[in-house]
């Protein structure tokens, strides 16, 4: 009887471990995400005032910028020119 419950109980141990790991594999790549994503985004803000400040007006006209509500500038199109 007793011999039983533990088995039952180690399994279900193993089943919350196995649970437990794979959140925390779905939050790591979550991060991951998240990440790769902001780093995207800083070297677009990087890029924007690099091209703001040293670059002449008329080789980037407005029509190929996107100002974003968290006042980020997107640039559509090839920008690795000026980099």
């Amino acid at each position: 009887m007793y011999v039983h419950l533990a088995k039952i109980i180690n399994k279900w141990q193993i089943n919350y471990q196995l649970r437990n790991f794979e959140t925390n594999l779905r939050q790591m790549i979550q991060a991951l995400v998240v990440l790769y994503y902001q780093k995207h985004r800083w070297k677009n803000q990087f890029q924007a005032l690099i091209n703001r400040h040293f670059w002449k007006k008329e080789k980037y006209p407005l029509k190929y910028t996107r100002s974003m509500k968290d006042g980020s500038v997107v640039f559509l199109g090839k920008i690795s020119k000026g980099l």
